[in-house]
Order: C-alpha cells, then structure tokens, then sequence
C-alpha cells in the first residue's frame, strides 16, 4: 500500500518544485533574491570610515564600517530605493549618492547624521550616473543628461552624457562639457579643484580623460592622453597617481582577468598590483596611507558574483580582506539562497529529469501515455529552434530564462524514450 503512493508523491512533490524553479525563473533576474557584498565603496576623510554597497534581496544599499572592517551600519533610513555611487564631502560630514525608485531615473541625495535630502538642482529633471564634491565642498560636479532623454529609445534620443556642475547654496546647475559622451563613470577632481577626471564609452572601449575647469589649467602630461583599455580609474587625493584596472592575459581557464594597475603622473609609469585569477573592481585610495581600497570578485567569471573588500598597501603590496559584519538580514540572506538554488539551470533540469521519469512510471501501465514526456521534450526542443531560425535574440533570452536549452531538452527526449521502453516491461 505504501508503495503504491511512493512514485504519485516523487512525482507530485518534483512536479511542485520543478513548477516553483521555472516561476522563478521566468519572473526574475537572477540578482533579484541575491544579499551580498556590492562592487562600491568611499572611504571617509582622514579614513575615518568606510562606506560600501551592500545587496538586500537584490537591492543595493549603504553601509558604513570602520576603517579596518568590523560591524557596520546602515548609512540611511530610506526604504524603497537603490543606494550607489557613495561619495564624501571634503569635511566628512556628510555622503553624496545616487538614488533610485521604481523609475530608471537615478537623482542625487545627500545623507547627514542618517537624514536623507534629495539634491534638487534647478532646471529640468536629470538622470545621473556619478557625482563628486569640489575640494572646497560649494559645488557639485555630477554625469548626467536630461531625463526625458534618458528614457528615450536610442533612436529616439539626440543627447548624452556630459558633466555638471551644480552649486549646493543656490541649486543653479551649469554644464561643463558638451561632448553628449555614449556613456561616462569614474568621476574624479583634482586636490586643487582645477581639472576632473572621468571614464568615458564609445560603446566598444573605455578610456579616460580630462576637463580643464578653470582657465590656463596645466594638467599633469602623463593624464592628457591616457591608453584606452582603463576601467573604475581614480585619482589619488595628492593627484599624482591614477588607480585603475584592466584586461590583462587570459586566466588559466580561458577567462579575461581584471588587475589592478598604478599610475604614476611623475613619470608616466604604471605598475601591476595585482595578479589573480579574479575581476578587480572600484579602486579608491585612503588618504592618509599609501593604501588602496578595492572590490575583487572571488566568483569570477561565474554569473553569481563574490565580492570581497581588499586593502592593498602599495609599497610591500600585501592585501588582506576587510570583513565587515552586516546584522539584521539573516532572513534575506535565506530567502535569497533558497531562491538562487531554485533558480540554478542544473537544478531546473534535475527537477525536469525527476519529474519526467516519474510521470513514466506512474503510468508505466498505459501504452501510450508513457511517451508524454517524451511529446512534451520534443515540442519543447522543437519550439526552440524555430523561436531561434525566426528571432535568434528572442531565443536567447527564452533559453535563459527557461533554464534547459533545446538541445538538452532532445536529450532528455531520448532518455524519457527510453525509460518509457523500459518501464513498460516492469510488471
């Protein structure tokens, strides 16, 4: 008797789960449970802290630690947007960030003793990718483009990005460059306020560059025509190196590799300080030490990243992981773990393997029912490569979302056809 339940609820219970993994699936990115360590962080004035993004249930937040790592806390009381790009005053009173909500549109905030402000500059609605204090603290100088542009298709759209600034008595914001750049990052400005630097895209490759902001500004030689191939650069708070990384050989596995390299404006020289199998990401020097902050992905190339905060000091080039201990999100951390299995491709496939097997053998005793998931395997697979031969985009994205490729899909169709054969003989 109890056997004639085991196979209805081995396949019940598969059947469930398997439902479960492609409703996940199909509903949302992988990155959407994910609680972990973020790619960002700044480090405060004097270091006398560090603040980082942090992944709530897919969702970025800030965090401030010590300065050696330790526990940490939230930087604000917003709920309900995404916290990046932290960025300090000069006097280290309080943190610039962007902001998103339900839009796509990212704003300008500031957070002082944990009370959050939106930075309203005057004028038309702006989207924002990255944003700097002066050294004096009155200004702003922020990537943005008009918002309405922003959301644009490309067709659509006639403008970039350029740089802004904007004054934080008045809210009057004045444009700096008008080049309407594909896509700029890595904002920084010179110790003495007379230059910025910043990554730019042609939608191909990065390269950094300079703006002069005042007049006669003589910018160091060795930062006017920088190699293209730099990523995440930052300058240093003196101005006279650059941190940045870059492609260097292929790892063992095939895989680009991401070091961080130094840039030295004395003499042009750059030196490689980092040589892992790992992405190198967001440098940012300390500034009362020849040390530098950075995010290193454990995980690489893997889709599910691994962030690790690295403290590198530049003269003996030792690096030890900072640990910062993020309390209060346990239940997310379990949520999102439980969730990401469910939404692993292998498990997905495991599940329909399971499930499909046990469907033949609960009806192992009719002739032709045992090929159903066979007919389901196949039409599947079928689907598949028609979605592909008409629309190879839309395939793509079907494939992932689903998880099993066509092609699995005619394998499984070939083991369900033979089990289907096979159980049939067992009485």
């Amino acid at each position: 008797m109890k056997r004639s339940f085991l196979i209805p609820s081995f396949a019940l219970l598969t059947g469930v789960l398997l439902t479960v993994s492609l409703l996940l699936s199909f509903a949302f990115d992988n990155d959407r449970f994910y609680s972990g360590m973020g790619e960002e962080a700044a480090i405060a004035p004097q270091d006398e802290g560090i603040v980082f993004t942090y992944y709530v249930q897919g969702t970025t937040k800030l965090y401030r630690t010590s300065i050696d790592g330790g526990e940490a806390e939230r930087v604000t009381r917003k709920a309900g947007i995404k916290e990046t790009a932290p960025a300090f005053s000069p006097d280290g009173s309080e943190l610039l960030f962007l902001g998103t909500s339900t839009t796509d549109i990212q704003s300008l905030y500031t957070v002082k003793n944990r009370e959050t402000e939106i930075l309203h500059p005057s004028g038309e609605e702006m989207h924002f990718e990255d944003a700097v204090y002066s050294p004096d603290g009155q200004s702003v100088y922020a990537i943005g483009m008009p918002a309405d542009e922003w959301m644009a298709t490309s067709a659509e759209s006639s403008t970039g990005f350029d740089i802004y600034e904007i004054d934080r008595e008045s809210g009057d914001v004045s444009q700096i460059t008008e080049q309407d750049y594909y896509l700029m990052n890595n904002l920084s400005v010179s110790p003495s306020g007379d230059y910025l630097m910043f990554t730019v895209s042609s939608g191909t490759e990065e390269s950094v560059e300079t703006t002069p902001l005042t007049e006669g500004t003589d910018i160091p030689v060795p930062y006017r025509q920088l190699p293209s191939g730099m990523y995440g650069a930052s300058l240093s708070p003196n101005g006279e190196h650059v941190a940045y990384t870059a492609v260097t050989d292929t790892s063992s596995n095939g895989n680009f590799q991401y070091d961080l390299f130094l840039l030295d404006q004395n003499d042009g020289q750059t030196q490689r300080l980092t040589s892992a199998a790992t992405n190198v990401e967001s440098p940012v020097f300390y500034h009362e030490s020849n040390s530098i902050l950075y995010m290193e992905d454990m995980n690489w190339p893997k889709a599910a990243t691994d962030y690790h905060l690295r403290s590198m000091d530049v003269a003996s080039g030792n690096a030890t992981t900072l640990e910062p201990e993020v309390t209060g999100i346990q239940k997310h951390v379990l949520l999102g773990a439980t969730a990401g299995f469910f939404m692993n491709n292998t498990v997905t496939a495991a599940l329909y393997l399971m499930f499909g097997i046990s469907l033949i053998f609960l009806l192992r005793r009719r002739r032709k029912a045992v090929y159903i998931p066979v007919v389901i395997s196949a039409a599947g697979s079928a689907a598949g490569y028609i979605v592909n031969f008409q629309d190879p985009w839309t395939y793509q994205f079907v494939n992932l979302a689903v998880g099993p490729a066509a092609t699995a899909l005619i394998i499984f169709a070939a083991v369900f056809w033979v089990t289907g054969a096979l159980s049939r003989k067992i009485p």
